[in-house]
């Protein structure tokens, strides 16, 4: 919440209780275990219609997943199943969502496994399947899939769709217009359109102009996706991924040159090493339990990276030097004589540094160029003790943090003078 309201409410909700007042939350999904739902029909005992699966008309930011395990779904018929709405129209405008609906309810997902169904059911009964909004470009990408345009939906059986989440962290996050943000797969024609959430800050008569740039995505794992911004990538992003199995490659086009680094759960993932075969990076390897695995491809300008359930992901740039050395070799020249390896060691030796500080980031014909980046030492974790075993203050843990970085920055500069010497 960002109205500065308090937390707890304070009187009468306004009417309808469902619609929302804030922006949807990082992570979270609901798991639902040996449920029983009977008699969904269509129809309420009042005459309204009552479905066993709807979507929330009021959740412009986020609707979290959810994953049904081992339920019975008794006497629920085609009529009852599942109505999905679609995003309100009326949301497309300056003060809400901008030039398009926010996107919320076309990332939707009802996922089952175990099912089993008694009585009257509905047309098809799987025992696991995905129910998504009937998206075209998204659902309808899918080969596992059947459209039923009365429910809105697809029944989709298949158990690997899920909800990336991705966040732009940047200190102008919320002033800054990143979206339309585009989700693609060529291969498959899959084109997910993303919204940033709704802006829900009201200072007197006037919404506050600022959108939490959050970014809720259905896609399928065991795909590879190019995630593309209508502006420049932010510097910083963390990401998410709720799904029941697998994992996927993003791969994030750069307008220029960067130094970014990928870190899981707080720790750097070092990028794949130098392939001489393919004249860069290698290629990921997308085995499982590799979660964050990554490269970035210099003069294409690209980051690929790999992305599992139960990690969080960021990306953001990192202290270092880049620079490019121009050598009157072939290429064959330079790879014969030890190329990638013996570089970074003649390089780092005659700086006096770490060889593992010094990363190859592109090399092409021109004679030969080598594009490579030094990166700051990583200072040593920061001791929580004194040397009679009493707790050190946070206060001056995080002073000695600040000092250690600032010794790290220091390094790096003189190392970036004795280069231009």
């Amino acid at each position: 919440m960002n109205d500065m309201k308090s937390l707890m409410p304070t009187g009468a909700s306004e009417l309808p209780l469902y619609k929302s007042h804030g922006e949807g939350n990082w992570g979270g999904k609901m798991t639902i275990n040996d449920c029983t739902f009977s008699k969904f029909q269509g129809l309420s005992g009042c005459g309204e219609k009552s479905t066993l699966l709807a979507s929330n008309p009021g959740s412009s930011d986020k609707i979290p997943p959810h994953f049904f395990n081992n339920c019975i779904l008794e006497d629920v018929d085609d009529n009852g199943f599942a109505f999905l709405v679609k995003p309100n129209p009326g949301w497309a405008n300056v003060k809400d969502c901008g030039n398009f609906p926010c996107t919320a309810p076309n990332n939707l997902i009802f996922s089952f496994a175990g099912t089993t169904w008694k009585g009257t059911t509905p047309t098809s009964t799987p025992e696991a399947f995905v129910v998504i909004p009937n998206e075209k470009t998204v659902g309808g990408t899918y080969e596992s899939c059947v459209e039923r345009p009365d429910q809105q939906a697809y029944i989709c059986e298949m158990d690997n769709i899920g909800m990336m989440m991705f966040e732009n962290l940047d200190d102008d996050a919320w002033d800054r217009a990143i979206q339309p943000v585009f989700l693609l797969n060529e291969a498959t024609g899959f084109n997910n359109t993303l919204n940033a959430m709704m802006d829900h800050i009201w200072d007197t008569f006037y919404t506050g102009q600022r959108r939490m740039a959050r970014f809720p995505t259905a896609l399928a794992t065991g795909q590879d996706y190019v995630l593309e911004f209508s502006g420049t990538p932010p510097k910083k992003i963390r990401f998410d991924l709720q799904a029941r199995t697998g994992g996927t490659m993003i791969h994030i086009p750069y307008p220029v040159a960067g130094s970014i680094r990928v870190k899981k759960d707080g720790k750097t993932v070092d990028p794949t090493g130098w392939d001489e075969e393919i004249g860069k990076p290698a290629a990921l390897s997308k085995v499982e339990g590799g979660c964050g695995e990554n490269r970035f491809v210099g003069v294409e300008n690209y980051l690929e990276f790999w992305l599992e359930p139960g990690c969080v992901l960021n990306i953001e740039p990192k202290d270092s030097i880049m620079a490019k050395v121009r050598m009157d070799w072939t290429l064959a020249e330079f790879y014969s004589d030890g190329g990638t390896t013996r570089f970074v060691d003649r390089l780092a030796a005659s700086l006096g540094i770490a060889s593992h500080r010094v990363k190859v980031v592109a090399i092409y014909e021109g004679s030969t160029v080598v594009d490579f980046e030094i990166e700051k030492e990583e200072p040593e974790p920061v001791a929580t003790e004194d040397e009679n075993g009493d707790p050190i203050s946070a206060e001056d843990q995080a002073a000695a943090l600040a000092a250690a970085q600032a010794k790290a920055l220091e390094s790096l500069a003189s190392i970036k003078t004795l280069m231009v010497e």
